[in-house]
């Protein structure tokens, strides 16, 4: 699978507010119910675009597996997917197991 970039996989309202701030971005921070922030200079700000729901999140994790979830999951065992250009993006929660395998 070939790794995708994280511009394309963001939410439309999401990018028109990252845009002027796309160089400068050394982190991006995506949690459920609240708004994104962005770590710039070392400092972390909250981006005006309001709070981000379970499923915007959960369409952004599976467009950056490509579709396909269980053909990243030695990766989100790891806690990450891997993006283009040497990005990553973090995954965390909770994970069921069942026999030392992730089940959901």
């Amino acid at each position: 699978m070939e790794p995708v970039e994280i511009w394309d996989i963001l939410p439309r309202r999401l990018q028109r507010v990252l845009g002027p701030l796309e160089g400068g971005v050394e982190e991006l921070r995506l949690r459920a119910f609240q708004p994104p922030s962005v770590a710039v200079g070392g400092r972390e700000r909250s981006l005006d675009c309001g709070a981000l729901t379970p499923d915007e999140l959960w369409r952004i994790t599976e467009a950056a597996a490509g579709g396909s979830l269980w053909s990243c999951e030695s990766q989100l065992r790891r806690g990450y997917l891997s993006l283009s250009g040497g990005a990553r993006l973090g995954i965390c929660g909770e994970v069921n197991l069942e026999h030392g395998e992730i089940r959901s």
